[in-house]
């Protein structure tokens, strides 16, 4: 990782060492899911971090040999543990949350979807609270089986989008604890636009076929979606819709076009799942308890 500090040095490695530290004080059992290409070429994990390996990678698609988001699953779902947290390894966890305590009290049918709040320097716990997707997922085992495989890629844009959206299309409630409990420090993106295109088109075309097929099985859900995802994919003014482009199988040429439908999508996704989440306060040790005994009985 490389990460630089407000003075220009290189940080990354302290920085990941705060960021595992933070989940190991948490009660969290790391764990890193890699390729095998990866491996091979040296990638190396920190202190109380396991590997697993899967043989196929997304190289072709992202210039890394990064793992498909589905077989980051799949993993997960071989591990035995009963429940799941799925996140960055760029995100700091806020000391004292009881979060492991929280998801482990987590029963099929619930999803905890956070945004992160992005900070300047690593100890710091005030900072913007990223609006453009969500960085932090904790479920339990049996639903990772809800989840459909839409060949996206973890450490490529998109795959926070989807995985939100797939849980509430197949019914799983979404909750948040309200306060911050997910840091970042602040960087350059480190993927280039045109890949940013590339896999946003292959999941609203995913998407699109996906919604299209729930609603027809009588999906109240899926309808909700589906009508506002037309309404994001077609461009009024220009008279050119993505809609039609995917209906036709045509090429994609007109980026410009492309990129301008494609952040409508995905404003319309976050603000989709905002709605959606149930916020649940944890201000105060009584408001903690209440929350966890309301999880362990529910569903």
């Amino acid at each position: 990782m490389a990460r630089r500090g407000q003075d220009g040095a290189d940080i990354g490695k302290d920085y990941q060492r705060v960021c595992v530290d933070s989940w190991i004080a948490e009660g969290f059992s790391p764990v890193s899911v890699n390729s095998e290409r990866e491996m091979e070429r040296g990638h190396t994990l920190p202190l109380g971090t396991t590997a697993l390996m899967v043989k196929n990678d997304a190289e072709s698609l992202a210039g890394r040999p990064l793992v498909f988001f589905d077989d980051m699953l799949a993993t997960a779902a071989k591990s035995g543990a009963p429940h799941i947290a799925i996140t960055n390894a760029d995100v700091v966890l806020q000391p004292g949350f009881d979060l492991y305590g929280l998801i482990s009290a987590l029963p099929p049918g619930k999803a905890v979807v956070a945004h992160r709040t992005d900070i300047a320097r690593p100890d710091e716990r005030e900072g913007t609270t990223y609006q453009c997707g969500f960085d932090f997922f904790a479920l339990h085992r049996d639903d990772l089986a809800r989840v459909p495989d839409f060949g996206l890629v973890f450490g490529l844009p998109w795959w926070d989008h989807f995985l939100p959206t797939i849980l509430w299309l197949r019914g799983v409630q979404l909750i948040d604890f309200g306060d911050r409990f997910v840091f970042h420090l602040l960087h350059d993106e480190r993927w280039r636009p045109e890949v940013w295109r590339r896999v946003g088109m292959r999941y609203v075309k995913r998407l699109a076929k996906f919604v299209k097929h729930e609603r027809s099985l009588g999906s109240a859900h899926a309808a909700i979606l589906e009508r506002l995802l037309r309404s994001a994919l077609a461009d009024p003014e220009s008279g050119w819709s993505m809609r039609r482009m995917i209906a036709r199988r045509l090429p994609w040429r007109y980026d410009r076009e492309a990129d301008t439908v494609l952040l409508r999508v995905s404003d319309m996704t976050v603000r989709f799942i905002d709605a959606r989440r149930e916020i649940r306060s944890l201000s105060s040790g009584e408001a903690q308890e209440c929350g966890r005994d309301e999880m362990s009985t529910a569903g």
